[in-house]
């Protein structure tokens, strides 16, 4: 049991991204008992993961240590804030199953504690990367892009919280100062890491056929800021930091905007799916970059439709929403079995 905890990956927090996102889909497209199942499930996920995850740290911290130096790994370790605020989130979305005091001591818990968390983790991995002199083009991939993110989430739940009215004037203004912060330091973070990591797939080596998945993450970015700008227009007025009528009118034209640039990302990756379906990609915990980033530019989609309502957009999310439902049993089904013949439990 100490080896398991030892060579624990701080990636396995993606487990719990891409239940949670499922979990959130539902809400959106009206399926309340799916979300409440997936829900219950993600705790489940969140609380095994984390216990481990935690024990690490007083067991093998020489190991978390190593993966902390190292410039890929250390991009992981925002999976877990990113994995705390997304179970605040699915807790606080079904708060007539899990109780409505339960449900906001949860969620403002999550939130702050998250957003505390993404700022030492995002700030540790860029420290990281700035103190090797080179990195070697293989460790750099998609993967980078979960600091900023995982910033741009903190805004999705702190919405939420405003939103729901759940919590009085005071705070509402500091969630607001917080949920701008963490904003603007992700989608500088984003548009920081865009040119290096473009640059070196250009420049150098393809990407290593282990790593293809994690080229989907770069979805997570454009879809996160949508779903965070859109919750921007009822929060902001709520807290009195924007009172103006145009606010909907410019929130709507920038998501759109952005919702733009991520279909063309979305059926880019596509056909390169497509194009390397013949290549074997041996299962990894990788594998789940195919359902959060993509689950969350299908949830961006249904809030840009919600100011459109056009009919082929529709039928988009719920389509995918039962694609990746059958991409995350897939994947369970291969976490499994991984599991028990401890191929993901070694290094």
């Amino acid at each position: 049991m100490k080896s398991i905890i030892k060579n624990f990956y701080p990636s396995w927090f993606v487990v719990c991204m891409g239940t949670g996102i499922i979990t959130n889909l539902f809400k959106a497209v009206g399926y309340n008992f799916l979300s409440i199942t997936f829900a219950l499930i993600n705790i489940v996920f969140f609380a095994i993961i984390f216990l481990i995850w935690f024990l690490k740290w007083f067991i093998g911290f020489e190991s978390v240590k190593k993966d902390i130096e190292n410039p890929l790994l250390s991009n992981y370790f925002a999976t877990m804030p990113i994995s705390l605020l997304i179970v605040g989130l699915n807790i606080l979305i079904n708060q007539q199953f899990f109780g409505k005091i339960f449900s906001v001591a949860f969620a403002r818990y999550s939130f702050y504690l998250g957003s505390f968390l993404m700022i030492i983790f995002s700030i540790t991995t860029f420290l990281v990367h700035l103190s090797h002199r080179e990195i070697p083009g293989s460790l750099l991939n998609f993967a980078y892009f979960m600091p900023p993110v995982g910033n741009i989430i903190v805004p999705i739940l702190g919405n939420e919280i405003i939103n729901r009215s759940v919590v009085d004037g005071n705070e509402k203004s500091i969630i607001t100062f917080i949920n701008l912060t963490m904003f603007g330091i992700g989608f500088m973070l984003f548009l920081s890491y865009l040119p290096i990591i473009k640059g070196r797939f250009i420049l150098q080596e393809p990407i290593e056929k282990g790593h293809f998945p994690t080229m989907f993450i770069l979805l997570a970015p454009v879809g996160a800021s949508i779903v965070a700008l859109k919750g921007f227009v009822q929060s902001l007025k709520l807290t009195g930091t924007i009172d103006n009528a145009a606010l909907p009118a410019l929130i709507n034209v920038l998501t759109t905007i952005l919702w733009g640039f991520g279909f063309w990302v979305l059926m880019a990756l596509v056909f390169l799916l497509l194009k390397n379906l013949k290549i074997k990609i041996p299962f990894s915990l990788a594998y789940w970059a195919y359902i959060f980033p993509i689950g969350i530019f299908v949830l961006a989609t249904f809030k840009v439709n919600s100011s459109y309502n056009f009919l082929l957009l529709n039928l988009f999310v719920k389509s995918f929403v039962w694609i990746l439902f059958v991409v995350w049993v897939y994947n369970i089904l291969l976490t499994l079995k991984n599991v028990f013949n401890k191929k993901l439990l070694v290094r």
